[in-house]
């Protein structure tokens, strides 16, 4: 079947990788930069609010957001005009 097959592939794989200490010494340093992809990642969207693009995106929801609150308020007024004559 085919779990036997990847059974068989992965101990194929496992015996022509032997344990080595230059094997070893490279998975460390594999590790090791993996650490430090991951915190690079993390300052990168720490910054993000800074992104040049996120900006000019939250400047257009401000406007936005002012245009909708103006235009509830215009028919506030309207309606309570229209209910005081």
């Amino acid at each position: 079947s085919q779990l036997d097959e990847l059974c068989s592939a992965v101990e194929v794989e496992k015996a022509s990788r032997p344990e080595s200490a230059r094997r070893a010494h490279v998975l460390g340093q594999l590790s090791a930069l993996e650490k430090e992809h991951a915190q690079l990642e993390a300052e990168l969207k720490a910054y993000g609010a800074c992104d040049p693009a996120k900006v000019e995106e939250k400047k257009r929801a401000v406007v936005l957001a002012k245009e909708a609150g103006l235009r509830w308020t215009d028919n506030y007024v309207v309606l309570l005009s229209h209910f005081m004559r």
